[in-house]
């Protein structure tokens, strides 16, 4: 009776144990997450990038900029980046982005490499903004540190219209 006792106390420790594993291993995660967004703020408010109140208290790691905000960005000539369209293959915008990489979504995991370095800026662009949601996600998670979704996609950004507006 006394030997079942000790076990059973074995077994509920053994228990414990892998629980307080996991939690320590969750709260590693998180802290490595905390970690990365400070690290990407202070980048942002160093080089002058958007960084508004909504990335913040959701603990987001890239800026939702709408077009014109980011066509502005990506007119300024001193600003060195990244442009990805993440559209799906066959998808054919009005007209194409100068300097824009396009690799579409489904092929993001294998081509993500292209994009160096992680602390270079990246705007991402799709057809409505869906995938580029999903896109600046994957890039976070990833490691880049200057992710620009761009609200919209496509069919809002200033520069296919006939007269450039900023």
């Amino acid at each position: 009776m006394l030997n079942l006792k000790i076990f059973e106390n074995i077994r509920k420790i053994q228990s414990d144990y892998t629980e307080l594993k996991k939690n320590i291993a969750n709260l590693q995660e998180e802290t490595k997450l905390n970690r990365n967004l400070q690290q990407i703020y202070a980048l942002r408010l160093l080089r002058k990038l958007p960084l508004n109140y909504d990335m913040i208290i959701q603990g987001v790691g890239y800026a939702d900029l709408s077009p014109k905000e980011a066509y502005k960005l990506y007119l300024d000539e001193n600003l060195l980046f990244n442009f990805i369209d993440v559209s799906d293959q066959s998808y054919l915008p009005v007209k194409k982005i100068e300097h824009s990489i396009h690799i579409p979504f489904e092929h993001l995991e294998s081509r993500f490499s292209e994009m160096t370095p992680k602390s270079k800026i990246i705007f991402v662009i799709s057809e409505d903004g869906t995938k580029s949601i999903l896109a600046s996600e994957f890039f976070i998670r990833k490691g880049y540190l200057l992710v620009n979704n761009i609200s919209g996609g496509h069919q809002y950004w200033p520069g296919h219209k006939t007269e450039p507006q900023v």
